[in-house]
Order: C-alpha cells, then structure tokens, then sequence
C-alpha cells in the first residue's frame, strides 16, 4: 500500500478524518489510479484483531499502566495450569 493510502487510514483511525471524508478520498484516488487497483488479488487487506489475558489487568490498557509504573506482573505458575 502506499504512503497516501496508509496517511489517510492513519487520520481515520486517530479520528482525524470521519469514514465518508476517509471513503471519498480513497474513492477519488483509485479512479486516478485504476491502474493500481486492476489486479485486486495483490491488493488485499486483512484487519486482524487480538485477544490476550495478562496478568492483574482487565484490559490491555490496564496492563500497559502496570508495565509503564514497573509493577512486576510476574507471579508463580498456577498448579492447575501446570499439565495445560
């Protein structure tokens, strides 16, 4: 992907730009570039999303507090997990 398409979904994705202004420019820039856009095999896109359990925190946010206050996190192996 290029530079320009990547700004734009980084302005979308900071909600800088609403998804019609996001849509459109990106409707404006492949009808000027067709071209680029004629073999759509090679122009996928995967939006990939996480699930994780860490330990003492809710969230990923509350995590990332943890780690960036230098809580330690690290506790001893559950006995019931052991044979997982």
């Amino acid at each position: 992907m290029n530079r320009y398409l990547t700004h734009l979904l980084t302005l979308y994705k900071n909600k800088q730009l609403s998804q019609d202004v996001a849509l459109s420019l990106i409707e404006e820039y492949k009808n000027h570039h067709q071209r680029d856009f004629s073999d759509n095999r090679s122009h996928k896109i995967a939006i990939i999303g996480m699930s994780v359990r860490m330990p003492l925190a809710d969230n990923s946010e509350e995590f990332w507090k943890l780690l960036a206050s230098g809580k330690d996190c690290v506790r001893t192996f559950p006995e019931s997990r052991k044979k997982d």
